[in-house]
C-alpha cells in the first residue's frame, strides 16, 4: 500500500535502515512519549497464517526482552 501512496507504518529504525527502498519513504520521527506505548496488531480473523503467528512470537519476545531490561 505504501508504495501506491497509501498508508502508514510503525516500524523499527533498525528495519528501515535495511530497506532497500528507503529513500522512495517519507519518514517522520515517534517522539520518545508516543514510542513507547502499547501497540496492538489487529487483523482479520480469516488471515491468521503461520507467518502471522510466528510475527506475533516474535513481537511478544521482543517486548518481553525490553521490558525485563
Amino acid at each position: 500500500a505504501a508504495a501506491t501512496g497509501v498508508g502508514v507504518c510503525l516500524i523499527p529504525r533498525s528495519v528501515l535502515n535495511i530497506y532497500p527502498q528507503r529513500e522512495a519513504l517519507a519518514v517522520a520521527t515517534v517522539p520518545a512519549r508516543v514510542a513507547h506505548l502499547q501497540t496492538l496488531l489487529v487483523t482479520p480473523r480469516t488471515l491468521h497464517t503461520p507467518a502471522l503467528t510466528r510475527l506475533v512470537e516474535a513481537l511478544r519476545a521482543d517486548a518481553g526482552a525490553s521490558t525485563a531490561a
